[in-house]
């Protein structure tokens, strides 16, 4: 690296010679006026302290040799060497001395302000890294925080799936029960009897408890569906026809940008996922407002988390976008959005398995969940499902078949 000009020898050496010079000048004129030794050693002192302090003993040295030089050269040019031997060697001795005591003072004095300097620049540094060290420890507390939290979540959400299809079942066997008696009995009946219309009471409910039966098996992801490959293009397409015709002040803006829109699943199954949150979306804007259907493709280079606390592989990803601009969701309330029977809405206007059936379904099509609000603005879902490829069909054949084999078959 090239050293600054004022830290080149030469140039110091030149500027020696340069003050030593103004030295002699200044030391002829006042020596014709003034032939007075002690001012003109005072004059020589001045210039050998200013060059000792700043750049040592060997500078100093240096300019006391010249400034003797020149001494010695201007007393003897005006015939002014009638003194006593003793006095130029005095002088010079002082000098020398002066300039040796000057220069290591000044460079100690330079060593002592560079420790410094250097003393605090690594106090400074301490200080930021200690504060990038605390902030790190603070991100990284935060980190585990929000994983322990997932993990809180996700076995809270196994838990409560295990319990919910367990339940399923057996009330489904129940129902079976009573199902089959009230056939019976409405075989058995005139149709026109008051006890006919009570035992077909009887079949609606059942109906509707059977309905809620196949939502706890969904959410419980114990519900068995023919994989094939569907297009999410094509499902948004129908969804939003269908679901135009039951809105008056919402508008519909359809977004399907995904140039490979297909996936694995049921399409029974992502058709209810999807019409579940449009009418969540719906009950969201009563007074109006804009739902928006979009697709797109993505791809993951590393794993990616999700709301529904599952890890998804490195990979092609088909996004499908829900959103509204209606009145949001709470912090406190996202944190139970996916439970089952958790509803916000008034009695008898909500069962509470809506998004419980998407988390369930998302997560059977090894997909994933995405939710950003903003109260007051809207909300918006995301789904990820990975992308079908050619390999895909035959992979899901066999993943049905397999499924067909572990899971026992439900009847409703």
């Amino acid at each position: 690296m090239k050293k600054p000009l004022i830290e080149n020898i030469w140039f110091r050496l030149l500027i020696v010679f340069v003050l030593s010079t103004i030295y002699a000048v200044l030391f002829y004129f006042t020596f014709k006026q003034i032939h007075n030794t002690i001012i003109i050693a005072i004059l020589s002192l001045i210039f050998i302290i200013i060059v000792s302090w700043n750049w040592g003993k060997l500078a100093g040295i240096i300019m006391t040799v010249c400034n003797v030089c020149w001494t010695s050269i201007i007393l003897q040019h005006t015939n002014s060497l009638d003194h006593s031997p003793l006095e130029p060697i005095l002088g010079g001795t002082i000098q020398f001395s002066i300039a040796i005591l000057t220069g290591a003072v000044g460079s100690l004095t330079r060593k002592l302000r560079h420790e410094i300097a250097v003393r605090i620049e690594s106090e400074d540094m301490l200080k930021k890294y200690q504060n990038q060290l605390e902030e790190m420890v603070q991100q990284r507390t935060q980190e585990l925080q929000t994983a322990n939290e997932h993990l809180r979540q996700a076995e809270k959400m196994e838990a409560i799936g295990q319990l919910a299809g367990g339940i399923a079942h057996d009330f489904n066997n129940q129902l079976m029960i009573i199902m089959g008696y009230c056939e019976l009995l409405s075989k058995a009946l005139d149709n026109k009897s008051t006890q006919w219309d009570y035992v077909k009471q009887i079949q609606t409910s059942g109906k509707r408890a059977s309905d809620l039966t196949k939502q706890l098996l969904a959410f419980a992801r114990k519900s068995v569906y023919k994989q094939q490959v569907v297009s999410i293009n094509e499902l948004a397409s129908e969804v939003i026809s269908l679901f135009s015709r039951s809105v008056d002040k919402i508008q519909i803006l359809s977004k399907l940008h995904a140039v490979n829109p297909y996936i694995l699943g049921g399409p029974t199954q992502l058709q209810n996922v999807l019409l579940n949150l449009a009418l969540n979306a719906r009950d969201a804007m009563e007074n109006g407002g804009t739902l928006t259907f979009e697709t797109e493709n993505l791809r993951f280079d590393r794993e990616s988390d999700t709301v529904n606390n599952h890890k998804l592989p490195p990979g092609d990803y088909v996004s499908l976008s829900v959103k509204d601009t209606g009145t949001g969701i709470d912090p406190a309330t996202m944190a139970h959005i996916f439970e089952p029977f958790f509803t916000t809405k008034e009695e008898g206007k909500g069962t509470g398995m809506g998004l419980a059936t998407v988390y369930g379904m998302v997560s059977s099509h090894k997909g994933g969940i995405k939710v950003n609000s903003i109260v007051g603005k809207g909300t918006t879902f995301t789904l990820l499902f990975p992308a079908a490829n050619e390999n895909s069909l035959s992979s899901a054949i066999s993943s049905s078949v397999e499924n067909s084999k572990s899971v026992t078959p439900t009847h409703y």
